[in-house]
């Protein structure tokens, strides 16, 4: 005599792996978004705590730094007497213009925005360096979806 033990049948299985897909499917590019924003995020925020080392640099080590962007690699280098820095330009955001930085020993940085543009949400980016002394600005200025109409 056969014991029918309790299982999923063949049907069963394959709905739910086809449900299982169809959400992973659906779900996909909504996480792709995501991980780049998440990269872009991750660019700026290294970005500003390279700048903030540089400024430490200058007025405790009296080190001149520079910052330049090598197209070859899509990175952004922050380099001084004593070592380097690279930080990777993600693949969503493109330098628009990126003029040589140079952050001299006394903390003085000439006047001057680079730019960058992110092609996830049609972001424009400039780095305002106004104040002179180190200090910049982020400036994000986000374009209207073309075709839109203002009401």
């Amino acid at each position: 005599m056969k014991i029918r033990r309790p299982a999923f049948t063949l049907l069963e299985m394959i709905i739910v792996l086809g449900i299982a897909a169809l959400t992973m499917l659906i779900g996909w590019p909504s996480m792709q978004r995501t991980i780049q924003k998440n990269e872009e995020r991750q660019f700026w925020q290294t970005f500003r705590q390279a700048w903030q080392a540089a400024q430490v640099r200058s007025k405790t080590s009296n080190e001149s730094t520079h910052v330049f962007y090598l197209k070859s690699h899509s990175q952004v280098v922050f380099s001084w007497a004593s070592g380097t820095e690279h930080i990777n330009v993600p693949s969503t955001l493109s330098v628009r213009r990126f003029n040589d930085i140079e952050m001299k020993k006394t903390g003085y940085v000439s006047p001057q925005t680079e730019e960058f543009v992110s092609t996830l949400d049609n972001t424009d980016y400039q780095i305002r360096i106004q104040l002179a002394w180190g200090s910049y600005h982020v400036h994000a200025t986000q374009k209207k979806a073309s075709g839109s109409h203002a009401g």
